[in-house]
């Protein structure tokens, strides 16, 4: 359900900031009560409530109410979080084929930056153990082909 999606959203970016839901609630001019039922997925937030919450977490409006993946508040401060994610390619000399690529992803209020780094292996573990040490590092893609050439070789 959504109201309990935007709910543990909420609590994840707000504990993530380690705020109490009693300075939280001030910051965001919401009662605690009222928090305590949002963050319980019981609540029917306004949209106006809900754009304030966001802005005092420092995400955006579609980061705090989307369902297929959790905030991720390292992306929300303007870190890089590395995914790795499936596709379907075709090449004249294989044909169709499966293969997994890399995203890095970094959002600020205001901008959202993305990095992509298609067909890396054909093995998923490869391309997930890659993205995790990358997020884990904090490292930027300024050079990221060669890293991940670097990375594979």
């Amino acid at each position: 359900m959504l109201t309990e999606c935007i709910g543990r959203n909420i609590r994840r970016c707000r504990e993530r900031k380690h705020y109490t839901q009693e300075q939280f609630a001030n910051m965001a001019e919401i009662s605690p009560a009222h928090l305590r039922v949002l963050e319980r997925g019981r609540g029917n937030p306004t949209a106006k409530t809900l754009e304030k919450i966001a802005r005092c977490l420092g995400v955006t409006l579609h980061e705090l109410i989307r369902e297929d993946e959790p905030v991720d508040l390292d992306r929300c401060c303007g870190q890089w979080v590395y995914r790795s994610f499936h596709e379907i390619c075709y090449r004249s000399d294989l044909g169709v084929y499966q293969t997994y690529s890399l995203c890095a992803r970094r959002s600020t209020p205001g901008e959202e930056t993305i990095h992509v780094v298609h067909d890396v292996s054909l093995r998923r573990e490869v391309v997930a153990r890659m993205s995790s040490i990358f997020t884990a590092h904090h490292l930027s893609p300024v050079h990221f082909h060669e890293i991940v050439e670097y990375f594979l070789s």
